[in-house]
């Protein structure tokens, strides 16, 4: 019995830690935070929901979340950039609610290489339904000074920082 507490209480706890902390990154890292909104679709409010990488040519680079494998093949963004009809890895189960999200990028690509410093794209996409849903995207660029800015949102996602670790490790500053 105390076993499955404490199993329990290891679960709790690690769904209550959304994103390590900025000064615990590595130098180029970012976190990214948003929010999306529900747009009433049949399912809402669950929704499955991917955020990735791409570089200054849409290529793209890394799967930084993506939640609800089975349904995942809704994500048509998604799945163009990437290529991929489902995930390498699933984040989590199909989303219960619309809540803030924290996704970490660490400067690497899907095989753990160091990217060079530049112009990278945060891509969001989510959906209530059987079709592509809603899309936003959030540029950011790799190497520079750190800090922390807010992303004017839409009707769909709101509540948008992104923080960045600077060249020299300095943490992002409020």
């Amino acid at each position: 019995m105390i076993r499955y507490g404490l199993l329990a209480s290891l679960v709790l706890l690690g769904s209550l830690v959304s994103a390590a902390p900025v000064e615990k990154l590595t130098p180029g890292s970012f976190v990214v935070s948003f929010q999306t909104q529900s747009y009433q679709g049949r399912y809402a409010p669950r929704n499955v929901l991917a955020v990735w990488i791409v570089d200054a040519n849409n290529n793209y680079v890394k799967d930084l979340a993506v939640y609800g494998n089975k349904y995942a093949t809704k994500l048509g963004r998604w799945r163009q950039d990437s290529g991929k009809a489902r995930p390498d890895a699933t984040t989590g189960a199909t989303r219960k609610q619309h809540e803030e999200v924290s996704v970490v990028w660490d400067g690497t690509d899907a095989k753990g290489n160091a990217l060079p410093n530049g112009e990278y794209k945060v891509r969001i996409e989510y959906t209530e339904t059987n079709r592509q849903g809603p899309a936003f995207q959030i540029p950011i660029e790799k190497g520079k000074e750190a800090g922390t800015r807010e992303v004017k949102g839409n009707d769909h996602f709101s509540h948008i920082t992104v923080q960045c670790v600077g060249p020299e490790g300095e943490a992002a500053k409020n």
